[in-house]
């Protein structure tokens, strides 16, 4: 199974899966409401992967949870992890449907990150690698657009709204 990269077809009688799916409305009619809110978008972090900046243009994100190895690193001040502590609590109250399904996982560290995330077009995420394989990475599309895809290994996909795609970068 080593050469799987896209694993939606293998996780649908897991509860996480049908929890998602089964919610999707819900879900989307929070986030939309938590976007119209100020500053509840925040830019996700340029790394430089390749000699390349992560992504090109527009890639804005809130974290839902803790953010293992992503928002909050090893290196952050304790102000910086008040701070997003704060914006994840605010988050988490604005979107509370997304809240009762991952804060389970979150507690048993079987979830390291969740987040809203929004790209506009003409926004690309340049190649790279995810950091660790060890993560099954679960994307629920809520406003998707049909041309925007997402290649992992050698096979390109485009995300659906209420449905699921979920890989391994790593």
């Amino acid at each position: 199974m080593s050469n799987i990269y896209f694993w939606e077809d293998y996780i649908k009688e897991v509860p996480l899966y049908n929890n998602l799916i089964e919610n999707y409305s819900k879900i989307k009619e929070e986030v939309i409401n938590y976007l119209k809110t100020s500053n509840s978008l925040f830019d996700y972090p340029k790394y430089i992967v390749f000699d390349k900046q992560l992504y090109d243009n527009y890639w804005k994100a809130c974290p839902l949870s803790k953010f293992e190895g992503e928002f909050i690193s090893d290196n952050a001040s304790d102000l910086e992890k008040i701070y997003i502590n704060k914006i994840i609590k605010n988050a988490k109250q604005h979107c509370p449907t997304i809240n009762s399904i991952i804060s389970g996982l979150e507690i048993e560290s079987y979830l390291k990150n969740a987040f809203i995330s929004r790209l506009i077009p003409g926004s690309v995420i340049n190649p790279h690698h995810g950091w660790t394989d060890d993560f099954l990475r679960i994307h629920l599309g809520l406003i998707c657009d049909p041309e925007c895809k997402i290649t992992v290994g050698d096979e390109t996909k485009t995300w659906e709204e209420g449905k699921i795609l979920a890989f391994k970068d790593g």
